[in-house]
């Protein structure tokens, strides 16, 4: 249960999170630049790549999937767990952008269907080919929501790709209906869902696949099902290399420090060892 002694412990980590984020920007300056990462519906859409300013040769390139119904301003942003400046302060060429129909982007809407799909294998496809990129070296980084979208682009396109760390992805509609997101669909209506629920694709992965999941979940709280239901789902489909917090067993699990700070080093740790 959500007391408000833990939510009030909670905003004040959020708000030291963020007040680091300013701090860390200045004393460590990034570039980024826009790219062109077009739809395949025809339109550009919002993109840029982060990168280190003293960027002398290709870097471990990392595809970031917005959460909830963000774009690029979210997985900019300071709020992010782990987001694209702070990647490029750690040495990664990080791609940010924004599906259709959000923050700034041309079309309508998806709620991260087909077409925001199709849309996250064409970033992943712009995020190999740039100059400052290895294209060798690639992690999928999804937040939240954004699981379906990596999901997509890392099974279409894993060539390159070293592998997929999850954010607190919701696995199935059970989760969707429970955060409230505004999805506009009822669960028994399976044909939406079939094109949204990650425990139905994530066996199409050939890369590994870890899961990072906090001791207090940002939308579900205390709930541990959501990491359980992914990480049992994606060893069933034969994924290679399944970790639930860098762990191989999950029995019982592991979880990290509900801090957004000690999340966000943990996750940045993982994607440097995958890029090694």
């Amino acid at each position: 249960m959500l007391t408000r002694a833990t939510w009030a412990a909670l905003s004040a980590g959020r708000l030291r999170f963020r007040a680091a984020e300013v701090i860390a920007r200045q004393a460590t300056p990034t570039g980024a630049r826009s790219v062109l990462l077009r739809s395949p519906a025809g339109y550009a859409l919002p993109a840029r790549v982060h990168h280190p300013l003293d960027a002398t040769r290709p870097r471990p390139g990392v595809l970031l999937c917005p959460g909830g119904l963000d774009g690029l301003g979210g997985g900019e942003g300071l709020s992010v767990v782990l987001g694209c400046q702070r990647l490029a302060r750690a040495g990664f060429a990080a791609l940010c952008w924004s599906p259709s129909g959000r923050e700034g982007a041309p079309g309508v809407e998806d709620r991260n269907g087909p077409l925001h799909q199709s849309e996250a294998i064409e970033a992943l496809r712009v995020l190999a080919s740039d100059p400052a990129v290895d294209p060798a070296r690639i992690v999928v980084l999804t937040i939240s929501f954004g699981l379906v979208l990596g999901l997509a682009a890392a099974a279409a396109r894993p060539t390159g790709v070293r592998g997929l760390v999850d954010w607190e992805g919701p696995p199935s509609r059970e989760w969707f209906v429970a955060s409230r997101l505004k999805l506009r669909s009822r669960p028994e209506d399976d044909g939406f869902w079939a094109e949204r629920e990650a425990v139905r694709r994530v066996g199409a992965l050939r890369v590994p696949y870890w899961r990072a999941q906090g001791s207090w979940d940002h939308v579900h709280g205390p709930e541990t099902g959501l990491a359980l239901e992914m990480v049992n789902a994606a060893v069933a489909g034969g994924v290679p290399d399944v970790r639930l917090n860098r762990a191989r067993s999950w029995t019982p699990p592991k979880l990290l420090s509900s801090a957004m700070e000690e999340q966000s080093a943990a996750m940045l740790g993982w994607i440097t060892e995958l890029t090694a």
